[in-house]
């Protein structure tokens, strides 16, 4: 099964390159930058959902969440693509307590950007990245992406990450509680500062490596799991912790070497 998804996801990826002729996805686009801000106070989660566009987290000093998004528009008609831009309109509001992030159009709110690329712009390329500071009291982010790289450092919060084409990168980052990180193509660059409170934490890709780096204080046994196919399924296990790690065509690496 997971062979199957594998194949498909080459696919997609063959398509993508043969319908932008081997280029540069947004090559002599028009960009555009704008910057937001919300206070979370009584926030405990992030939730961000997103279609095309990488994703950057990193820890803010006070209790303001602030947005830098680059909104980048390419069409076959130059003329239109200043009237796309001026309907792309990035949302952060709360919503109990959660702080949600996502690009809606300007001429309805209520309408999400990319059902509306999909109605209306086929011949269009959109894509909205992020950089976020985030506030020490959200303590859960939930990030979904389908075109484009996830990237936190220094987190200290439950974390369901998950993107269809990009690497997910952390770098000094505490998990916590039951966690889950998934790419469907590419590669998992794990650096964990502290796990102490983190139960299972998943983690899983298709197409690519793995690379875990764990806490020096995390005492471990390794557990291999039957492989399907190329599939390689281990669990990194201590009294508190197991980890799960999934992957399928790519090398897994926990400090720098191949387990057992």
């Amino acid at each position: 099964m997971r062979k199957l998804k594998a194949v498909s996801l080459i696919c997609i990826i063959i398509t993508l390159i043969v319908s932008l002729g081997g280029c540069s996805v947004f090559s002599g686009e028009y960009t555009k930058k704008e910057k937001l801000t919300l206070n979370s106070s009584g926030c405990i989660e992030l939730q961000i959902m997103n279609r095309v566009g990488s994703i950057e987290i990193k820890q803010a000093s006070n209790d303001i969440l602030s947005i830098e998004a680059v909104k980048k528009v390419k069409c076959k008609d130059k003329s239109l693509e200043n009237s796309i831009m001026e309907n792309i309109k990035i949302r952060v509001y709360k919503e109990g307590s959660k702080a949600m992030l996502k690009a809606v159009t300007a001429s309805d709110e209520t309408v999400d950007l990319w059902d509306w690329k999909d109605g209306n712009l086929q011949d269009t390329n959109i894509s909205v990245s992020y950089i976020v500071h985030v506030p020490k009291n959200i303590k859960l982010y939930n990030v979904n992406s389908e075109i484009g790289g996830i990237d936190i450092s220094g987190a200290q919060a439950v974390l369901y990450l998950k993107t269809d084409i990009g690497k997910i990168k952390l770098s000094n980052v505490a998990i916590e509680g039951d966690s889950s990180i998934v790419t469907g193509n590419g590669s998992l660059d794990i650096n964990l500062s502290n796990i102490i409170n983190a139960q299972k934490i998943d983690l899983s890709t298709d197409i690519g490596s793995i690379d875990i780096k764990l806490p020096k204080s995390f005492v471990y046994r390794t557990s291999s799991n039957e492989a399907q196919f190329t599939t390689k399924s281990l669990d990194i296990i201590n009294d508190n912790t197991t980890i799960k790690v999934t992957a399928g065509l790519g090398k897994v690496r926990i400090d720098g070497k191949s387990p057992n």
